[in-house]
């Protein structure tokens, strides 16, 4: 017996940029073509997209990527805070590498 262990992940991203329930739908459809979309819901009232995909399969900065070729914009939040106890340029290469790492989009 063989067991899929394809891991699913859902999300929600906000996406701005749609005008009409056309603009949605066309996000659906060339997004949901992507190897590793398993569904997809673009609520246009609501300006969110709904989606489930397969991480092992597809990364979500691809996702968004696609997204914005398609003229959309996922609006991303930005944070600023200091980072205190780094001594040389090795520390700040760090602590950089694993933000990247950690938190890449």
């Amino acid at each position: 017996m063989i067991l899929n262990t394809i891991k699913k992940q859902s999300i929600i991203l906000p996406v701005t940029g749609m005008h009409c329930v056309n603009c949605a739908a066309n996000i659906e459809k060339n997004v949901g073509k992507l190897t590793g979309i398993t569904n997809i819901n673009v609520n246009f009232p609501a300006e969110q997209i709904n989606l489930t995909f397969s991480p092992e399969e597809i990364e979500l900065s691809d996702i968004v990527k696609r997204i914005e070729e398609l003229g959309f914009r996922i609006p991303c939040e930005k944070e600023i805070f200091p980072i205190t106890g780094m001594s040389c340029a090795n520390c700040a290469s760090g602590v950089e590498r694993t933000f990247n790492k950690k938190f890449r989009v």
